[in-house]
């Protein structure tokens, strides 16, 4: 399943884009073809944040975020999980392992973040209300 891409695992083929639309638009046009085992952290943060095939994008994430639990897209450290721990509710209520997975993740997220010098107040911020906000689904 992980050879595939996300237009071939949902069976949801886009026509292209017109010339007008939205670069996020653009973006999700491109970043679906391409197979799961190819995204990149920035492909996941944007999929995940628009809650696009989280069967396949957050276990994918989640083996990221284990080797680096503030991997980085275009925005800012930690992006790719603030947008894991917002993505949607009804999906973490289905798939409780993955939740559970997440959970573990980020046990010790105050000494973890507390340890990490390359994060700023504001990101600090975000990702602990992200993670209460995820806790408390």
């Amino acid at each position: 399943m992980k050879e595939q891409s996300i237009e071939n695992i949902e069976q949801d083929y886009w026509q292209a884009p017109a010339p007008d639309a939205s670069g996020l638009i653009r973006q999700l046009y491109s970043v679906r073809k391409k197979s799961i085992t190819d995204l990149s952290v920035e492909d996941l943060r944007l999929l995940i944040g628009q809650n696009v095939c989280l069967s396949n994008t957050v276990p994918t994430a989640i083996n990221i975020l284990k080797d680096d639990l503030f991997a980085e897209g275009d925005y800012y450290p930690g992006d790719l999980l603030v947008n894991l721990l917002t993505s949607d509710k009804q999906f973490w209520a289905q798939n409780p392992i993955l939740k559970q997975q997440v959970e573990s993740l980020c046990a010790d997220l105050d000494v973890i973040i507390a340890q990490n010098c390359d994060l700023s107040e504001t990101t600090e911020r975000e990702i602990l209300k992200a993670f209460a906000g995820f806790l408390n689904q």
